[in-house]
């Protein structure tokens, strides 16, 4: 049940894309394959908007969990931050909020899951003014609780700056160099050809 509600999520749609959907297409090929009666059990599969967001959740939940619980069992810790985008590819964290807020959420993020602050050594970020600011930025309250921290600029975010200036020819290259590793990437270990 829960590769249903996985493979919505991974693809990033709504997730009334099961029912409205998967379900009819499922029950379609099952019924020119098999028959009326059997297609027609096909709507025991839950697969409501309700159903695939709580078990996407509870996925997210146990990602969360498995992660913090990894963080804990370590003697230091480095973190990233970065602005998230919506659906339509706006970004939603540095373009509207402060450093202050920023940096409550992320303080009472590692307070609520038990981290210790002490054993956070490295933070990357963007280069935004709200992260890097020197006095009042993210990167610049973060040692007040985590002494050790160190702050860096993301190399994808270095990358991605030094790229805009690229010859388009370079660029097309470079395009389908990552395009390619990503797509490696993707593939499960055991399907990769070397």
């Amino acid at each position: 049940m829960k590769k249903r509600s996985h493979r919505i999520a991974k693809a990033g749609k709504p997730h009334t894309t099961g029912e409205q959907l998967c379900l009819p297409l499922a029950k379609e090929m099952v019924q020119i394959m098999c028959c009326e009666k059997i297609a027609k059990q096909l709507n025991l599969v839950p697969l409501s908007n309700d159903t695939v967001s709580r078990r996407i959740g509870a996925m997210a939940d146990d990602v969360k969990k498995t992660l913090i619980g990894h963080i804990k069992n370590r003697s230091f810790y480095s973190i990233q931050l970065d602005e998230t985008t919506d659906v339509a590819g706006l970004a939603n964290l540095l373009t509207r909020t402060t450093a202050e807020h920023i940096f409550k959420l992320l303080d009472a993020f590692v307070q609520e899951n038990g981290l210790d602050w002490k054993k956070c050594v490295g933070a990357y970020t963007d280069g935004a003014r709200a992260m890097t600011g020197p006095h009042s930025g993210v990167a610049a309250r973060i040692p007040e609780v985590a002494p050790e921290m160190r702050w860096t600029h993301c190399n994808i975010h270095r990358e991605a700056l030094a790229v805009k200036k690229t010859p388009d020819e370079l660029k097309s290259v470079l395009d389908t160099a990552v395009k390619t590793v990503n797509f490696i990437k993707s593939r499960p270990m055991h399907s990769r050809l070397f």
